[in-house]
């Protein structure tokens, strides 16, 4: 993981948290890909995403499994505002277009 750059102010840590995950092998028997399992065969991911710029007191989270993101910003809503059955690339987009700033983060998978 980079350094952070503190001197263009405060940034949140980005985080993807899969429960349940299967590693794959590969061609020459290593294992390394993860696969998310469906919520039927006990799988939860989710990611948390940051806003790319710096200042924005903002946080972004998204289930994989259930298609929702919850966007955590109290400076513009005093509740989380959710976006249902969305990817995480539709979320990213939605919050872009309603709220003008880009969050970023780990994606595990993107289906």
């Amino acid at each position: 993981m980079e350094a952070q750059n503190y001197r263009d102010g405060f940034k949140y840590s980005q985080n993807t948290y899969n429960v349940n995950a299967v590693r794959v092998a590969g061609k020459k028997g290593i294992t390394s890909a993860i696969a998310t399992q469906t919520v039927s065969e006990g799988g939860y991911t989710y990611s948390i995403l940051t806003p790319t710029k710096a200042g924005i007191g903002a946080i972004g989270i998204h289930f994989f499994q259930g298609k929702v993101g919850a966007l955590f910003y109290p400076a513009q809503e005093t509740k989380p505002k959710v976006f249902a059955s969305v990817t995480m690339s539709e979320f990213q987009e939605k919050v872009l277009e309603e709220f003008g700033f880009e969050l970023t983060g780990q994606n595990v998978v993107d289906k």
